[in-house]
């Protein structure tokens, strides 16, 4: 443990970047572990042993080295080297004997050591229940095991692998219904884990439960159940799928159904030099199927086989088996006195299984009545009956009991599963709350913004009405303006004694009057009324007065919207103020000119050009009435639009030296808009 003597801010942060960096080596190591076992589960050995011996050369503590040490441990079992498997578990018991003398949790904080506790306690229940086949000693450590699990908080597949065997413990001693709870407890953590092949493992047992309590109609509800993933299953489950179904079959005397699953065990392993024990034990599992079916030579090389192997293994439980498979032989050939001998010399373990017993039995009772021994077979059969009957007794108790366990956790996961469709519930009408109230605040905001929405239309229209009554107030100042000016016109006329044409005025005012009632208008509708306006202008001039218009072949003057009026004040102020007050000279020409033509690609410009006065100091300080309207129009029309237009007026510079003249022009985009 870290302790620290001063606390500072640097310190303080530095502490928790080296716990949070801890925290994150603890959980790979833990992830690694777990690829490890799993590749062990899956037989990938040699990819497993080579990452354990990385590992524990790359150890940063004792911890963590026995740790590892431990997972060799799992391989040694796996490949059934059983002597490699006692060594170590006696070192990693000496380590933990070590560090609990001294009263000290060596390594990171001590998680490492009591994980490592929890290990040892379950290698040494498998080492024996499955070596020395002492199931009760196995439990003893196994109990142990889980309760140190609990405390640490364990991940959930360690604490399976300890619930699994603890079932198969109480299944080796005959205390099935506790088997069965213990199987269910390991049903449920597996549930919570989404891990197939745990579900698997699990499903195996208690179908193998029911098998031993002979209960065949819920086991081959399970085993059925199991086979429908068994191209799923890890080849380690696979084998003991087949294994334990034969099994099944066989206690159900279906000795014909039973071999194939017998085979396909033994096929699924033969030839691997780790899986040596589970080969040889489906090859007694076969043999004593061939001697119940009559195959007599495959029988005895299928018992002579295994027998030589457990003999060199010194496991003599199942040796006990294939005596009695044996025995079965002598009698099937016919050497009842070569049974005789054998039963004679036989003896049976202390803590042999009951069942094994009974089917020794069994046998024994037919070879004493083939033998005409009926005492001896008399007094077999009691001892058998007896035993039967103490199984039988046991096993309604334990069904007893496992339907009991069965109803309270059925009536326990009712309980959850009331807990859970009453929070799905309560989620449902939260969820419903949530929406309404989603719902009800969406409709609010559309309400809302609708509502202002239309306060901003209400405001644009009432903008919109500003802008048109400006826009109409400015135009109707045109028509004073230009009424003026014509009959002015007509008045100096006849001051000057000049003919008046009342039926030209009176037209002229009218298409006036309808111009300027218009916002805009085409270029060729204006072009008309000033060529209209202009030869009645010429009729008060002398004959130095010239009028032209040029236009590019290019300008389509039924396309182009230019405002109304606008070139026809440029022409009216020319003539006005530019060509009228201008002296006549002899030999020279009073001229007005409109050029139209194309400015770039989107324009069109149109130029009113004179050869008049000009713009004097004074010109360009007062602008006259109808500048004023071209100017105020223009700009309201601007200011609703992204491309303006634009004008001007201006002395003209490309005139001869001594001339004066003055150019007033207008460029118009083709994607005005004149819509207020």
């Amino acid at each position: 443990m870290w302790k620290l003597k001063t606390v500072t801010g640097g310190l303080l942060a530095l502490a928790m970047m080296t716990g949070c960096d801890v925290v994150q080596e603890e959980k790979q190591q833990e992830t690694l572990r777990t690829n490890v076992e799993d590749s062990i589960g899956m037989g990938r050995t040699a990819y497993a042993s080579r990452c354990i011996n990385q590992q524990l050369m790359a150890a940063k503590d004792s911890d963590a080295y026995y740790l590892w040490l431990s997972m060799r441990n799992k391989l040694y079992y796996t490949r059934m080297q059983t002597d490699s498997m006692k060594v170590t578990m006696n070192r990693i018991q000496q380590y933990i004997s070590s560090c609990n003398h001294k009263a000290r949790k060596p390594g990171r904080g001590g998680s490492d050591f009591n994980l490592l506790q929890a290990e040892w306690l379950l290698a040494k229940g498998v080492w024996h229940t499955a070596i020395m086949g002492r199931p009760d000693s196995g439990l003893v450590y196994n109990n142990k095991a889980i309760e140190q699990l609990k405390k640490i908080n364990a991940r959930p597949q360690l604490m399976l692998s300890a619930l699994t065997n603890q079932a198969d413990y109480y299944r080796q001693l005959g205390k099935l219904d506790y088997s069965a709870d213990a199987y269910m407890q390991a049903l449920a953590l597996s549930d919570t884990m989404n891990n197939p092949n745990a579900n698997t493992a699990v499903e195996l047992g208690i179908a193998t439960v029911y098998t031993f309590m002979a209960d065949y109609e819920n086991s081959n509800k399970w085993w059925k159940r199991a086979e429908q993933h068994v191209s799923e299953m890890q080849r380690a489950d696979q084998f003991i799928f087949y294994n334990n179904r034969g099994n099944d079959l066989y206690l159900q005397q279906r000795y014909s159904e039973a071999l194939p699953y017998f085979k396909k065990a033994a096929t699924l392993v033969k030839g691997d030099s780790t899986k040596a024990w589970d080969y040889y034990t489906a090859r007694a599992n076969m043999g004593e199927i061939y001697v119940w079916l009559g195959h007599t030579e495959q029988a005895r090389q299928a018992l002579d086989e295994a027998d030589a192997f457990f003999q060199q293994a010194g496991f003599d439980i199942v040796r006990y088996y294939i005596e009695t498979s044996r025995i079965g032989l002598d009698l099937k050939e016919g050497h009842t006195d070569r049974a005789l001998k054998r039963m004679a010399e036989a003896s049976t373990p202390k803590h042999m299984l009951p069942a094994a017993v009974v089917q020794r039995l069994k046998i024994e009772e037919l070879v004493y009545r083939t033998a005409k021994m009926m005492p001896q077979a008399y007094a077999v059969h009691q001892q058998k009956d007896a035993i039967k009957d103490s199984i039988q007794t046991a096993n309604m108790t334990m069904r007893m009991n496992a339907n009991l366990l069965q109803y309270q956790h059925n009536r326990k996961l009712d309980e959850q599963q009331h807990i859970i469709d009453r929070q799905y519930i309560m989620g449902l009408l939260a969820w419903g709350l949530f929406l309404i109230a989603t719902l009800i605040i969406i409709v609010l905001g559309i309400l809302v913004y609708l509502r202002h929405r239309q306060h901003q239309l209400h405001n644009l229209e009432v903008r919109q009405q500003i802008v048109r009554l400006r826009m109409e107030n400015i135009r109707n100042r045109i028509s004073p303006h230009f009424i003026f000016n014509a009959l002015n016109h007509e008045m100096l006329a006849q001051m000057n004694g000049k003919k008046v044409n009342l039926s030209s005025l009176t037209q002229l005012l009218r298409r006036g009057l309808a111009q300027t009632e218009m916002l805009e208008t085409t270029l060729s509708e204006e072009l008309a009324f000033i060529k209209y306006y202009v030869s009645i202008e010429s009729q008060q001039m002398e004959s130095d007065f010239r009028f032209k218009i040029e236009k590019e072949k290019n300008v389509n003057t039924d396309r182009v919207f230019i405002p109304a009026m606008v070139v026809q004040i440029y022409v009216e102020n020319a003539i006005k103020h530019g060509l009228r007050p201008k002296k006549i000279v002899e030999g020279k020409y009073r001229d007005l000119l409109i050029k139209i033509h194309r400015k770039g690609t989107d324009s069109t410009e149109i130029e009113v050009l004179d050869n008049g006065m000009g713009l004097g100091p004074t010109s360009t300080e007062q602008m006259h009435t109808g500048m004023k309207v071209v100017q105020q129009t223009i700009q309201m029309l601007n200011d609703h639009n992204n491309s303006k237009i634009a004008f001007g007026i201006m002395n003209r510079r490309d005139l001869p030296a001594g001339e004066t003249g003055c150019r007033s022009w207008i460029t118009v985009p083709d994607s005005f808009d004149f819509l207020l």
